[in-house]
């Protein structure tokens, strides 16, 4: 007779077995890892080039109306304002904007 494998230890059967692992179908996957910390905090933190440009253009102009009208307001900080301050509220604006459609007339 042929004798069939048992699992376990020599005090007994185990009664916790592992369960069998099933097999992935649609072909061979590359096992996917994880991104570091550094990644995933740099993707968060990143910002557009095309974002980064405007803002600054728009603390120029903000900067530059300022030393044309003699205010309250330093060209610097006005300059800062406009940077943190009013180009966020542009895009905010911006986006609620309804699109326009090409092609209607």
């Amino acid at each position: 007779m042929v004798a069939k494998a048992r699992t376990g230890t020599r005090s007994g059967p185990s009664t916790a077995a592992a369960p069998a692992r099933r097999r992935r179908t649609g072909g061979a996957r590359r096992v996917t890892r994880k991104p570091s910390v550094i990644r995933r905090v740099a993707r968060v933190v990143w910002v557009s080039p095309r974002h980064t440009a405007l803002a600054l253009a728009t603390g120029l102009v903000c900067g530059g109306l300022a030393s044309r009208i003699s205010g309250m307001i330093s060209p610097p900080y006005a300059a800062i304002l406009g940077t943190v301050v009013v180009y966020p509220a542009l895009v905010a604006i911006w986006s609620r904007l309804p699109r326009l459609r090409r092609g209607r007339r």
